[in-house]
């Protein structure tokens, strides 16, 4: 039963936050044609995406043995609250400033998401779920992707009301997963701590 309702909740979580991953999927796309940048500029922004992942193990850190829910809400409003300066951005520079606040707080809070699923989901059917999750975010990403291009084939600026939007669709899909029930307390189980030491290990 635990797992039918952490399921659902994850699944509207993450439909939300794949409409967000959708839309933010054209940024080279913005930068390039709505922003005229350069090709030093948009080596910056490809860069410093995978650098910032190295946030996360500063991240996991953070919630280690600890309540997931604050660093949730917290790296949450710093990732997905840096879509609402979208709307102030008019230049390449403003746009890789605003990108470079959402990857940092991305990844400082995609450790706290993860261990949230590992401690709700049963390891017996953690995979199958996470497959059919991860099918249904893919088609609802694509479709949005695609709709966003059509938009800003309309109005090349149009990602300054677009990616706000799809910021305040990615703080709600987070509020969801702070407002989940949850499986015992938020601490590290045994097969989180297992889980997580075969990744490094790998």
């Amino acid at each position: 039963l635990m797992d039918r309702v952490a399921l659902h909740y994850y699944t509207l979580s993450a439909s939300l936050g794949a409409i967000m991953a959708g839309a933010y999927s054209l940024g080279m796309v913005v930068l390039k044609k709505s922003l005229d940048a350069s090709e030093m500029q948009l080596g910056v922004i490809s860069a410093i995406g995978p650098a910032a992942l190295l946030l996360g193990i500063f991240g996991g850190e953070l919630v280690r043995g600890r309540d997931r829910r604050p660093a949730i809400a917290l790296f949450g409003a710093i990732s997905r609250g840096a879509f609402l300066l979208f709307s102030f951005v008019q230049s390449a520079w403003a746009y890789i400033a605003v990108s470079s606040v959402f990857f940092c707080g991305n990844a400082l809070l995609a450790p706290a998401v993860t261990t949230l699923w590992q401690s709700n989901i049963s390891s017996a059917r953690r995979n199958a779920l996470w497959g059919l999750t991860v099918s249904v975010t893919t088609v609802i990403s694509v479709t949005v992707a695609f709709g966003t291009g059509i938009l800003l084939d309309i109005d090349n600026m149009a990602y300054r009301w677009v990616f706000p939007v799809a910021g305040v669709l990615g703080l709600l899909s987070l509020l969801v997963l702070v407002k989940m029930p949850h499986r015992g307390r938020y601490k590290q189980t045994k097969d989180t701590a297992h889980s997580v030491k075969s990744v490094v290990v790998k």
